[in-house]
């Protein structure tokens, strides 16, 4: 994967294109990459991972993405101090029916499975 041989400076105003290939099928490609990323610059992925975290973790099924996905969640973790009350409030400003959309699909991954909830 020529992405990986890339220099995460060079791809810093992409990350939210990035995470935005990680539920797709070649997403086992961008989560290497992303955690480049947050090793050298946590503060550029902070904010745009957690504008998308939760739908993130239901966009892939693949063993893989998710171990990294749990790897890239810890690198970020730390950094949860004064952040997280702003991350809080631009989540409330996020289009309504994005949020209502997340909303059914976790109550369907809860309650069908995420087999029928994916569909």
């Amino acid at each position: 994967a020529r992405i990986g041989s890339v220099s995460p400076d060079l791809l810093l105003p992409w990350v939210p294109q990035i995470l935005g290939h990680v539920g797709l099928p070649h997403g086992k490609l961008m989560v290497p990459v992303l955690e480049r990323m947050a090793s050298r610059y946590p503060h550029a992925l902070y904010y745009p991972y957690n504008m998308v975290r939760d739908s993130l973790a239901r966009s892939s099924t693949d063993a893989e993405v998710q171990a990294g996905l749990g790897r890239l969640r810890a690198q970020l973790e730390g950094m949860d101090g004064p952040l997280q009350p702003f991350i809080q409030q631009m989540e409330r400003l996020r289009d309504p029916a994005m949020r209502l959309g997340d909303l059914l699909a976790e109550i369907a991954e809860t309650y069908v499975g995420p087999c029928v909830a994916a569909k």
